[in-house]
């Protein structure tokens, strides 16, 4: 990490990304309550989405981030700090960023990441790990749904094209019982812009 004070969304003043299992780390062993992310700590929003994250050194993360996932320190044109496009009001109990969702799929317990676009658009460009379950038949699916992620209780991030449908898709499982999902903010179109050029953008 770069060392620069955290804010209350987790992450530093020059806008790099945060993994959250180095806050989480960080945090236990300094017997604090964990950084604020929205209303949730960093410890209750892990908590609530499943995960079981092994800690890793500063340098690690810092590693994985940029030669992962491509990832600059610097805040990008357009972008705030967290990586949302700027002023955008992050629903902290129904969203994550894709920032978030990156140091979450790096980390062990990752998520299921579903996709919920048509089929059309996940044969234009899709992120990989992600598995595909369109919107128009998630309630049909829902079996499906829970097999794939390991149970109702596993954590499962929710992805579209700008993550309006990902929100109904969201509430839509929280209705038939999925106790830890979250939309991805932005979509697979912001994906593309923070996180991974190499995703086309449409």
């Amino acid at each position: 990490m770069c060392g620069n004070e955290r804010g209350d969304d987790g992450f530093c003043n020059c806008g790099c990304i945060l993994n959250w299992a180095v806050v989480m780390e960080s945090e236990r062993q300094s017997n604090r309550s964990g950084q604020v992310v929205g209303k949730e700590t960093a410890g209750a929003f892990s908590a609530k989405l499943g995960t079981n994250l092994g800690a890793k050194s500063g340098a690690e993360s810092g590693a994985e981030s940029g030669a992962t996932l491509g990832a600059s320190p610097r805040v990008k044109p357009g972008l705030d700090n967290r990586g949302l496009p700027v002023g955008y009001g992050l629903k902290g109990d129904w969203e994550v960023t894709p920032r978030q969702t990156a140091a979450l799929m790096m980390g062990e317990g990752k998520p299921l990441l579903l996709d919920c676009r048509l089929l059309e658009e996940w044969e234009v460009c899709r992120i990989d790990g992600a598995k595909l379950f369109p919107m128009q038949g998630i309630e049909q699916q829902a079996e499906d749904v829970e097999d794939a992620a390991g149970g109702k209780d596993k954590p499962i991030v929710v992805y579209c094209h700008h993550g309006r449908r990902s929100l109904q898709v969201t509430a839509t499982l929280r209705g038939l019982g999925f106790t830890n999902v979250k939309s991805m903010a932005g979509g697979i179109d912001l994906w593309s812009m923070d996180i991974d050029g190499a995703v086309k953008r449409y």
